[in-house]
């Protein structure tokens, strides 16, 4: 089966990501760094080969569950935790306001979130609409975690 065998046809509505999400998320990303488009367009690929072969779909599925895993440590969110962690530390987060409290309170909300959205995901999106994945924006999203590299939280 040829590589393009395996690529079309495909249904270019039928997306949880349409072009201007992927734009937000990677453009910055791959306009300016072509080894970077190039890793990012194999993996893509390898992910949907994979997913078409017979079997291999909780194969693909751990794959990408291990790459989330690998790329935490390179995110906002983990020096953002980490940076929370040091204030801890030194005594700066108040007592009403320790680690466990400000984090077990988000994630309250998020897992709140999450069951709201449960119920909303059973209801059709409609033919080439976006799915929402929370109250922001995608490119809010990234222009929040580039707000965070540019103040120096990963230092």
């Amino acid at each position: 089966m040829s590589a393009a065998s395996k690529f079309y046809p495909f249904d270019r509505t039928n997306v949880f990501y349409n072009l201007q999400d992927w734009e937000s998320m990677l453009g910055r990303i791959v306009e300016s760094n072509p080894e970077a488009a190039d890793s990012i367009s194999q993996v893509l690929f390898e992910i949907v080969s994979t997913l078409q072969e017979r079997g291999r779909f909780l194969e693909t599925i751990d794959t990408v569950k291990l790459g989330l895993e690998w790329i935490f440590p390179y995110t906002s969110a983990y020096s953002l935790s980490f940076s929370l962690f040091l204030f801890e530390a030194d005594g700066a987060l108040g007592e009403s306001e320790g680690l466990e409290t400000l984090l077990t309170a988000a994630l309250d909300r998020a897992y709140a979130k999450e069951s709201t959205r449960a119920g909303e995901s059973k209801k059709s999106l409609g033919a080439g609409k976006s799915r929402s994945r929370g109250e922001k924006a995608k490119p809010d999203r990234v222009k929040k975690s580039r707000n965070v590299k540019q103040r120096g939280v990963r230092d």
